[in-house]
């Protein structure tokens, strides 16, 4: 009896000390629309800028430069984001071109994606990451730099709880608590037996 008792009282603690909460995995589109304007030249053919794009519930802003050329069929844009005001510190990467150079629509098909990962160093000196997000841009450009586009996100998010190990300080008292708890209800269990002799 008294085993079945010390058994589940360990294996509580054991389950409590090893408390994890696995990652979420999101997905979900997003579309936007919007000038991207090329003000900012050097040499008429580079761009730099920062745009944001609003939806309605969220926004996205861009910090970009870019090779502009439509009317010889040359558009790439690249650099860094945020989305919804997310990262403060550390900002996304991002890049998108044509898709269809050759093509001879009046809105031209451009393609993309945006990649941002936050990564935390374990105490045994591994790198684990603990949030990401990835995106697919499709869309269209005009001449004049009206965007029209979605992206496709996959956001990874894992609960930094799950990053931190039991310290061996907490499994040392947690173990000689367990033994105090043990070591009084055997002094009861003899003082009582004690008694009834």
């Amino acid at each position: 009896m008294m085993m079945n008792k010390t058994k589940l009282l360990l294996a509580a603690f054991a389950a409590l000390m090893s408390f994890n909460v696995d990652a979420k995995i999101e997905q979900f589109q997003e579309s936007y629309a919007g000038y991207l304007p090329m003000e900012y030249t050097l040499d008429g053919v580079y761009y730099i800028g920062d745009a944001t794009f609003s939806n309605g519930s969220s926004t996205l802003t861009l910090y970009y430069e870019a090779l502009n050329l439509l009317q010889d069929q040359l558009y790439v844009v690249f650099g860094s984001y945020s989305r919804n005001q997310v990262q403060t510190s550390q900002l996304g990467q991002f890049d998108f071109s044509l898709s269809a150079p050759d093509s001879a629509l009046s809105a031209l098909p451009i393609e993309g994606s945006f990649h941002y990962e936050d990564i935390l160093m374990m105490p045994d000196g591994e790198l684990e990451v603990f949030y990401s997000e990835y995106g697919t841009l499709k869309g269209f450009v005009s001449p004049q730099n009206y965007l029209t586009f979605t992206i496709d996100w996959t956001v990874y998010t894992r609960d930094r709880r799950s990053f931190v190990p039991a310290p061996p300080s907490l499994w040392l008292f947690g173990s000689g608590l367990l033994l105090l708890a043990l070591l009084a209800l055997r002094r009861k269990r003899f003082v009582l037996v004690s008694a009834r002799r």
